[in-house]
């Protein structure tokens, strides 16, 4: 009985202590979370002010040109890469524009190597690429607030709406 009483106290001990270890350690994950709620097609596109002449809307993936690098803490930040996007274009009639073209992806990062998400697939995704210097260039975000990985056929219906003027605002 003495046995089976101090057994029991032994697993409701590392029971809690194995809850309090998860809360600890998850803390300092949720201080970093990004500020928002669920994906978006109208929030990605309002965030990178998608009606800029320099920017346009993509459907596709980034074939890396080389390994993705990785963090390097000596710059805070992942460096810069070249990839190739392919995939489609959007028009107001649709994603219906195929295109590959050289893309330089820079990266955004917190905490270590917490960095923004590069769609290379195999899935395609939805995403806002910008010229720059007479170069495309996607940012890929920390938050990936200007990518939105594969997209439904009800997101891309609605992407095109905002990009035709119509509603477009955030929920």
């Amino acid at each position: 009985m003495r046995r089976s009483l101090n057994e029991k106290r032994f697993r409701l001990l590392a029971t809690l202590g194995a809850v309090l270890v998860s809360q600890l350690v998850g803390a300092p994950a949720q201080a970093l979370t990004c500020p928002y709620p669920a994906r978006s097609v109208e929030r990605m596109l309002a965030v990178d002010e998608y009606r800029s002449a320099d920017r346009f809307v993509a459907y596709g993936v980034m074939i890396p040109s080389e390994p993705v690098p990785e963090f390097d803490p000596d710059i805070q930040t992942r460096p810069a890469f070249e990839a190739r996007f392919e995939g489609l274009l959007a028009r107001p009639s649709g994603f219906d524009t195929h295109a590959a073209f050289p893309v330089s992806v820079t990266s955004s990062c917190i905490y270590h190597d917490a960095c923004g998400s590069v769609p290379s697939g195999p899935e395609p995704a939805m995403m806002v690429i910008r010229t720059q210097d007479s170069q495309f260039v996607f940012h890929a975000s920390v938050c990936n607030d200007n990518l939105l990985p594969n997209p439904t056929d009800e997101e891309l219906t609605r992407a095109i709406a905002c990009l035709d003027g119509m509603s477009c605002a955030p929920p």
